[in-house]
């Protein structure tokens, strides 16, 4: 895969991986600000996260996704930005390509 694909989906940038990383975690940090909810949206959103990071990374180890679905099952850690890491990792393979 060429580096100017960002080295994830075919056809997406760098840049557009980008913004689909940030958006993925900001939706999973959504949670955080409802109270009783948040636990209850974590539980939808987690399978959610996870098949989003490999749609969009599928080079990227499995860990990534299943970190990912499991941060955002447990309370407390959402705040770990899965598909940003999963991001600068497949960015700084592909600049090493």
């Amino acid at each position: 895969m060429e580096a100017s694909q960002g080295g994830g989906r075919s056809g997406w940038s760098a840049g557009e991986l980008f913004i689909a990383a940030i958006i993925i975690d900001i939706i999973g940090l959504v949670s955080f600000g409802v109270p009783v909810a948040g636990e209850a949206i974590d539980v939808v959103w987690a399978p959610m996260s996870a098949a989003l990071i490999r749609y969009f990374f599928p080079g990227a180890p499995l860990v990534f996704p299943v970190v990912g679905f499991t941060e955002e099952l447990f309370p407390g850690i959402d705040f770990i930005p899965t598909a940003l890491l999963t991001w600068i990792y497949v960015m700084s393979r592909s600049r090493r390509a």
